[in-house]
């Protein structure tokens, strides 16, 4: 019967995961999910528990973690920053190579945490990367959150942007000036360009057309991408439910664990 184990890992213990383990690999990959940030990151917290859970009971083991300065993990948000962040996955992809004993490890990340993901496959000798609505342009996103957020608090009143000297309030969440720079310097195009495996990446939208993001990464990845477009509310962008079963069958099937 899966377990799941929750435990310290990384430089002076700092990172916090919890490891979904199987008691025979049926599988020769483990999966390490990273996941988005802030305010998605929330929302996202049970598709990515169900998801752990559906490759646990298919006979893969699996990684969930906090990167440095999120979640359970050590550090103040204001400590969190995306190039951190790719060395906390590199350190999770090595510790799950040795808690599952498997030989490849494959990274799966949703929105920024797939931009993350494709900067973090060569450190992190993943096996393969599959992506779950990434972020194709981070200043885009960062830039379309805040305006997000502004428009909000014009309707309730009160500030937005940075809140005091080098800090920007990002729905809530003080990110350092130098941690949002990095996330507007974030690029799939260019990630994809530096890691020569395999991608899967999956679309998740209102509709099965694929969209400009999914072109360009199509385009940057060519043959060794394999596409999928899948009908499914942004769960990561709502806090009822969202019924998430189509990313989760895509997943065992391209992890080749399906029923």
């Amino acid at each position: 019967m899966p377990t799941e184990n929750a435990f310290r890992f990384g430089e002076d213990d700092s990172l916090f995961g919890v490891f979904h383990a199987v008691e025979a690999e049926r599988s020769d990959c483990a999966v390490v999910f990273c996941p988005p940030m802030a305010e998605e990151k929330k929302s996202s917290y049970r598709t990515f528990v169900e998801t752990a859970r559906a490759l646990a009971d298919a006979g893969v083991s699996s990684l969930r973690f906090d990167y440095f300065g999120t979640g359970d993990s050590d550090g103040h948000f204001t400590r969190f920053a995306p190039g951190r962040a790719v060395e906390d996955i590199a350190a999770a992809a090595r510790t799950l190579r040795e808690r599952a004993a498997v030989e490849s490890v494959i990274l799966l990340g949703l929105r920024l945490g797939g931009t993350i993901a494709l900067s973090a496959a060569g450190r992190a000798e993943a096996g393969r990367v599959l992506l779950w609505e990434p972020i194709v342009s981070g200043k885009r996103f960062f830039d379309l959150t805040i305006k997000r957020q502004m428009m909000r608090r014009q309707l309730i009143g009160g500030g937005g942007g940075e809140s005091e000297e080098g800090i920007v309030d990002l729905d809530g969440y003080p990110l350092s000036r130098e941690a949002a720079d990095e996330v507007g310097r974030l690029d799939a195009v260019e990630a994809m360009a530096g890691f020569d495996g395999p991608v899967g990446l999956l679309q998740i939208s209102h509709t099965e057309s694929t969209s400009r993001d999914s072109k360009q990464l199509i385009d940057a990845g060519g043959d060794r991408l394999a596409f999928h477009a899948v009908v499914c509310q942004p769960f990561w962008s709502r806090i009822d439910f969202a019924d998430t079963s189509p990313v989760i069958e895509w997943t065992l099937g391209a992890l080749g664990a399906g029923a």
